[in-house]
């Protein structure tokens, strides 16, 4: 039988051991938060969205069904940054990605793809869907006016360039980018959904 102290010492150090570990998986589960996370908005980041997205298009191919992209540009940024100044305009930043969280599905996926440009993954979703999202998106953004801290009430908005497929992510993304290209050709504060039907394709 154990002693009474080589007991407590065991437990001690099982203790100590177990704090250890739970110390570890926090960090560990930090860390990847970190990597994942775009710092400025806290949505997903850019190399998060790209494994995303070939998960995202394997479950589509899986289900034979189209998964679409929605790639989000927010109008005239560097005329806002200017005016309000970086913080100014990383407020705006931070605010449409808390406007775009919050009228996505659940299933959706959300990230900043870089500078003022974001993106938004929708599995199983053909071009009519993504194009009912794409305006839930743009009337989120355009339709109430962000309250800035020190420039008061201002009115943004954003083009959108929608894809929908189950192929190749690459050519996914260009024809995304291809359809904003077209979106802001277009005027901006409007979608445009790639190979859509005319009803569809410039709203």
């Amino acid at each position: 039988p154990f002693e009474s102290r080589e007991l407590f010492a065991r437990v001690s150090a099982a203790l100590r051991i177990k704090a250890l570990q739970d110390e570890l998986r926090a960090r560990n589960a930090e860390l990847e938060t970190v990597t994942r996370t775009d710092a400025l908005t806290g949505i997903y980041n850019r190399r998060h969205l790209e494994e995303r997205l070939q998960g995202v298009l394997s479950s589509a191919r899986r289900h034979h069904e189209p998964a679409a992209v929605l790639m989000i540009d927010v109008d005239h940024f560097k005329s806002i940054n200017d005016s309000l100044g970086h913080a100014g305009g990383d407020a705006v930043l931070r605010e449409v990605a808390e406007r775009l969280r919050h009228r996505v599905r659940l299933e959706d996926v959300v990230g900043r793809w870089g500078g003022e440009e974001f993106l938004v993954l929708s599995a199983i979703a053909d071009a009519d869907a993504a194009a009912v999202l794409a305006e839930r998106l743009r009337a989120a953004i355009a339709d109430e006016p962000f309250e800035i801290e020190g420039a008061g009430r201002i009115r943004v908005t954003v083009s959108i360039g929608c894809a929908a497929g189950a192929g190749d992510a690459e050519a996914l993304l260009r024809q995304a980018d291809a359809a904003l290209y077209e979106a802001k050709a277009q005027g901006r504060n409007r979608f445009i959904v790639a190979g859509a039907s005319p009803a569809l394709r410039d709203c």
